[in-house]
């Protein structure tokens, strides 16, 4: 099997079927393709449709994240698949996804964890109240706008909370709730040099 990268939209909701034990998640994914010709784009006249599937929890969060519409990368590994009776077999291409997600340069998207690692870091003291305002942008606890609300205003208590956190992971090597307070950690640092 060889390994894919595709861009594009979803042509419909992504749509959740069950094959015996597993679920798996199909999507229709419509990439407008072309070349460069004497240094010009020139778009195809119709566009390529991928056939994607997603299984197990990568399908599930695809299933509950994304819809109709929506700008996606998909990575996987392409394979053929085939159906019909002998006398009218077809062959299609499909893309197992490895891993799916939203096309942020066509798209914002809000981040929210699953997994192992959020579940560590919810058991080891909750999920952090605080959002961060991007690189190079002043934080303010009083305009939502700036990306930072939510800690109330003492950054110092939540940095503190955040490096116990951070021990309470080593002492448990646990590597993704080490990873995530890590995270935390730096993002408060610079929230609070954004607050001077």
């Amino acid at each position: 099997m060889s390994t894919r990268t595709v861009t594009g939209n979803l042509a419909a909701d992504p749509e959740v079927v069950q094959a015996g034990n597993i679920q798996i998640t199909k999507l229709r994914i419509i990439e407008n393709t072309g070349d460069y010709r004497q240094g010009k784009w020139q778009a195809h006249p119709d566009a390529t449709t991928h056939f994607v599937e997603a299984k197990f929890e990568l399908g599930e969060n695809v299933a509950a994240t994304l819809h109709k519409g929506d700008p996606v990368i998909v990575v996987g590994r392409e394979r053929t698949t085939s159906w019909g009776s002998d006398g009218s077999k077809q062959y299609g291409r499909i893309i197992e996804a490895d891993n799916v997600g939203v096309d942020l340069s066509r798209a914002t998207a809000q981040v929210r964890r699953t997994g192992k690692g959020a579940r560590s870091a919810e058991s080891a003291g909750g999920a952090p109240k605080w959002n961060v305002a991007p690189i190079g942008q002043g934080a303010s606890e009083n305009d939502a706008s700036s990306g930072f609300v939510g800690f109330g205003g003492d950054i110092t208590a939540e940095l503190a909370n955040a490096r116990a956190q951070l021990a309470s992971a080593q002492a448990l090597n646990d590597y993704e709730a080490i990873t995530y307070w890590t995270r935390a950690i730096v993002d408060l640092d610079r929230a609070d040099e954004g607050r001077g």
